[in-house]
């Protein structure tokens, strides 16, 4: 991807993630989504109590099934449920291409970035940001 967090078409490129989301009395639920840079449009999400291999496998499955005939060019972090056989192999078949962050780059973790205006952004805390992300989750097209 080279840090060209852009795209000129839909479906050209998608940035993925697992989110940690903290609640209650020390529990967690991991959002895992799939943004398309060109309108910052969240393409597909799950939400589970697992931050595991199938987590990320039914996000790319529902994104695929919404997307037909997409192949985009996918970027992510070296999270062991990209770097899995079973991610790779599901990239294969749908003739995706993987782009993933250098060691210790955290690109994602300013993802909030991608999603707001030069005139709209602050420093954001944790809980801040978690809403916001919800917000655009459930203000999409889904």
């Amino acid at each position: 991807m080279k840090r060209e967090f852009t795209a000129d078409t839909s479906n050209q490129k998608w940035l993925t993630d697992v989110t940690e989301l903290k609640y209650g009395n020390s529990q967690k639920s991991y959002l895992s989504a799939i943004l398309d840079l060109h309108d910052k449009s969240i393409v597909a999400y799950v939400l589970g109590h697992s931050k595991n291999n199938d987590l990320v496998f039914k996000t790319l499955d529902i994104a695929l099934k919404a997307s037909p005939g997409a192949s985009p060019l996918i970027h992510s972090d070296r999270g062991f449920q990209y770097t899995s056989y079973g991610f790779k192999h599901k990239l294969v078949d749908a003739r995706m291409t993987q782009s993933m962050s250098r060691v210790g780059n955290g690109e994602w973790e300013n993802k909030y970035d991608l999603l707001c205006t030069r005139d709209n952004c602050s420093p954001i805390t944790p809980t801040v940001k978690y809403f916001k992300i919800f917000f655009i989750l459930f203000s999409s097209k889904f």
